[in-house]
């Protein structure tokens, strides 16, 4: 049985960008994401020894975003899909993240991106 498991409105403050402003100082980001996985075991165990760690997911996502300091919301997005693949068990892994003080008078500008296990290149 596979289902998706996501996490909304991930909230974290990291240094991405090109421009000198943005290399200067942590800016807020928003990272929604979803993972496809088999949750057989847990719906039918109702076992969180069963079930893929959403607080550690959230925290890998964090951990990357604060330390790899990317240029690119883009390279941010692949990084960090590649990674949530690599350590947690799911078939599909789908990131949006917003920069909402991208541009001026828009409520945020982002990327979106998603990746299966086994893909070389990320679906836009």
């Amino acid at each position: 049985m596979i289902g998706t498991i996501f996490i909304e409105g991930l909230r974290v403050e990291c240094i991405v960008g090109v421009y000198q402003e943005e290399r200067q100082s942590p800016q807020p980001l928003i990272i929604d994401l979803a993972l496809d996985a088999d949750i057989a075991a847990p719906a039918a165990s109702d076992d969180v020894q069963d079930a893929l760690d959403y607080a550690a997911v959230a925290a890998l996502a964090k951990e990357i975003a604060i330390t790899s300091r990317h240029r690119l919301l883009e390279s941010l997005a692949k990084t960090t899909l590649e990674q949530i693949l690599a350590h947690f068990p799911c078939e599909r892994a789908a990131i949006t993240i917003r920069k909402p003080q991208a541009i001026r008078d828009a409520n945020a500008a982002g990327v979106r991106l998603e990746l299966r296990r086994g893909d070389s290149q990320p679906d836009v």
